[in-house]
């Protein structure tokens, strides 16, 4: 400890000992290791989650698990200090997604680190995100050279059809020659019937596929839509699926490939 002097003569202890221990205690944590996770460490993924408050989506974790690469830092006390996933597409682009932190880990360059350690991995391949809006990465993300170009909002309720709705369960649109005019998936994520991804030639095909898929469904349906379909999305909202949430489309190393108007819906913000 060291006095500082204040007005008046007397002195404040300024406690030095403390503030060291505080920088160490951060260096330890930069330099534990990153290594690749595998489907046994799903249990430790979604207490990792809890923590943050996050939902448990096994399902969308033994999906990540499934076709992307997920990697960790483990805490030194128990259980996973970090995680997240890179999901490739080719070799020309790839999605990062579930970007967790432990809280007793905030702010001490893990989520940093594992960011550079992903696009290392990508090489040169464009990388895009989903930031969440209450997420206190999106800085960190600007600052490493992602920028935003599109929102991505998360509709979710009991799908209410039009009198005249469909009744058939349909995931695949064809056009009126027989080629193909759209496709969509529909898969669970807890208590979601998740509709994802959604691809249309336009905005009437995309609104026959989500009725075709949540018309005949009895719980929550959810469909996370692009900033840039904004009739789709009031649509929605009027047959019960609210807006619950939001994320900023990030990318990083040039522009995303393929007719992106197209794409209504992803699978999910951390697939892409």
């Amino acid at each position: 400890m060291c006095a500082l002097p204040i007005p008046g003569g007397a002195h404040l202890l300024a406690p030095e000992v403390l503030v060291l221990h505080a920088q160490s205690f951060d260096l330890a944590a930069a330099n534990l290791p990153i290594r690749r996770l595998s489907a046994a460490d799903l249990a430790a993924c979604v207490e990792l989650a809890a923590d943050r408050g996050w939902p448990p989506e096994r399902n969308k974790l033994r999906l990540l698990f499934a076709v992307g690469e997920a990697y960790g830092v483990d805490d030194p006390a128990g259980g996973l200090a970090a995680m997240v996933v890179l999901t490739r597409y080719g070799r020309q682009l790839a999605a990062v997604g579930t970007m967790v932190v432990a809280s007793r880990f905030g702010r001490r360059g893990l989520g940093r680190r594992l960011t550079s350690y992903l696009l290392e991995q990508a090489g040169p391949a464009v990388v895009y995100l989903g930031a969440n809006s209450r997420s206190y990465a999106r800085p960190l993300f600007q600052s490493m050279g992602f920028h935003s170009i599109d929102t991505v909002t998360r509709h979710a309720g009991r799908f209410a059809p039009q009198l005249f709705g469909f009744a058939e369960r349909v995931l695949v649109a064809e056009d009126g020659r027989g080629a193909l005019a759209g496709f969509a998936a529909a898969w669970r994520n807890e208590d979601d019937l998740l509709i994802g991804p959604l691809v249309a030639a336009d905005l009437a095909v995309a609104k026959t596929l989500i009725t075709a898929v949540a018309a005949e469904e009895n719980a929550s349906v959810r469909v996370d839509i692009r900033g840039g379909h904004l009739e789709l999305a009031n649509w929605a909202a009027a047959r019960g699926l609210l807006p619950c949430g939001s994320a900023t489309l990030m990318v990083h190393g040039g522009d995303l490939p393929g007719e992106r108007d197209k794409l209504f819906a992803p699978v999910s913000g951390a697939t892409g």
